[in-house]
């Protein structure tokens, strides 16, 4: 699970955990993993003692958010960090796994700059298989068990391929600990239309097709288990366009009304999309929207333009009033924002900030971070591909910027002086406004980990006693956590 204010779960390991139950391997989910190293680190060290034997093949830790690991640490120190500073406890449990389990690798899955950094401190990581996986991992396992030499880094450059995406069965099962009603991603596309110069993930630039597209008929037997057994009616949709067609959409629609069931969900959204299919706004509507992520990335249209976000700031003004409009003040609308895009310079940023704290955009709340360029050198040192890096990682130079020990600069920006001016406009925003914008609770995907909480929709909306409120917040996922632990140690 994230580390949010309330814990959501997320879905790589239990997707790879689903598709190895399929193939007749037995699986078993810890989640909330960091939490649980940390607070019941004897009970954890018990548990694996007792059931980690002589046919476990491996132990998988998926890092992609493993937010407790301390990034900026490591990057002060230039990767001498002590092991004990990461993830408290990591090291001792790594120590354990070797010793004393030494015929069971030890395997790193996710994808970024965090994963490799934990990749490069902890040397007892047997292999890191990259990105996309159920169709490596079960290469690997076939490899493992006849006794073939893999690289430390597993990459597939087809990414998964083979793997039967559009018929794909529920991620879940009913090992996996999932309390009743509790919020589920589910992933019902894979990889996006566009290529944002900025962005690493697999699969960009993909044409709309079935290959990458669930049917109606796998999304709707997901959606009934989820429901039929957890009571699952809230969810994190994990698309990374979720409205890249009309035809997804009503897809999905036609999956929930055939349940009979009301969904709510959370997804990333194009608004330059909706602008051009504006039947999208109604159906997203009734199919139960209640909060948006918006890569806007700036406001400046020279910038945005020149990464791949060519919509321009008037019709984004005028989108989010539209989407307001139609889907009400309860739709929560957050706006991710970038600092260092070419063509951006200082006093630019400060005129659409400026903009942003005189609310001039109806937005709920916004993100704000410096542009991350991955290093050169780490990028050769951790690459046998280009799959998994962005367009600016690969060809930084190309477009204006150089990369040294403090990351990168270019004529405008450095690094740390886009990450400083980020900062300060964050608690601009926060001075002016405490409830709007930057306002944690209220903030991209965490009012939906607020759910798993036990908090109702409208509580989260409508609560003007912001401390309490927090106090609550913190006592309920203390409550939660502690669930988790008893169930997967009695289980």
């Amino acid at each position: 699970m994230t580390d949010y204010s309330i814990p959501i779960k997320t879905s790589g390991a239990y997707k790879i955990a689903s598709h190895l139950r399929n193939y007749g391997h037995s699986v078993k989910v810890i989640d909330n993993f960091v939490w649980i190293l940390k607070n019941h680190k004897y009970d954890l060290f018990e548990y694996l003692q007792e059931r980690i034997g002589a046919t476990t093949l491996f132990v998988g830790f998926s890092t992609t958010f493993m937010s407790p690991f301390k990034m900026d640490k490591f990057k002060k120190t230039r990767g001498q960090t002590k092991k004990e500073d990461s993830v408290e406890n990591f090291s001792t449990l790594m120590n354990i796994l070797k010793t004393q389990h030494p015929q069971t690798k030890i395997v790193l899955g996710g994808q970024g700059v965090q994963t490799g950094m934990i990749f490069d401190l902890y040397k007892e990581i047997d292999h890191w298989i990259k990105g996309l996986a159920e169709d490596s991992v079960l290469d690997f396992i076939t490899k493992l068990k006849s006794g073939i030499e893999q690289p430390r880094i597993i990459e597939d450059n087809f990414l998964a391929s083979e793997y039967n995406f559009r018929e794909s069965g529920p991620m879940f099962s009913i090992k996996d600990n999932v309390f009743q009603n509790e919020v589920l991603p589910i992933e019902i596309s894979r990889g996006c239309r566009f290529k944002c110069k900025f962005c690493s993930y697999p699969l960009l630039g993909r044409k709309p097709s079935d290959k990458y597209i669930r049917s109606e008929e796998s999304l709707y037997k997901e959606l009934l288990w989820n429901y039929t057994h957890f009571g699952t009616t809230q969810y994190m949709i994990m698309c990374d366009t979720f409205n890249e067609t009309t035809e997804k959409l009503l897809s999905v629609k036609r999956a929930i009304d055939r349940i009979g069931i009301d969904i709510n969900f959370w997804s990333y959204i194009r608004m330059d999309l909706i602008d051009a299919h504006p039947e999208q706004l109604e159906i997203l509507r009734d199919i139960g929207i209640r909060g948006a992520f918006l890569g806007i990335e700036s406001l400046y249209d020279p910038s945005s333009k020149a990464v791949g976000k060519g919509f321009g700031r008037e019709n984004t003004i005028e989108m989010v009033k539209r989407m307001k409009d139609s889907w009400g003040d309860e739709v929560l609308l957050h706006g991710a924002f970038m600092i260092g895009l070419p063509h951006e310079t200082p006093e630019t940023a400060t005129e659409w900030c400026e903009l942003l704290d005189r609310r001039e955009i109806l937005l709920d709340s916004i993100s704000m971070n410096a542009l991350r360029i991955f290093p050169y050198q780490k990028l050769r040192q951790i690459s046998t591909s280009r799959v998994f890096h962005s367009e600016f990682d690969i060809n930084a130079e190309q477009y204006g910027y150089t990369r040294g020990k403090d990351g990168w600069r270019n004529e405008f920006w450095t690094q740390r002086s886009a990450q400083e001016f980020a900062e300060m406009w964050k608690s601009r925003f926060n001075e002016s406004a405490p409830d709007y914008l930057t306002h944690t609770l209220r903030s991209a995907n965490l009012p939906m980990s607020l759910l798993n909480g036990g908090f109702e929709w409208e509580e989260i909306l409508k609560t003007d006693e912001p401390q309490e409120f927090q106090d609550h917040v913190k006592s309920q996922k203390l409550n939660l956590l502690n669930r988790y632990v008893e169930n997967v140690f009695t289980k």
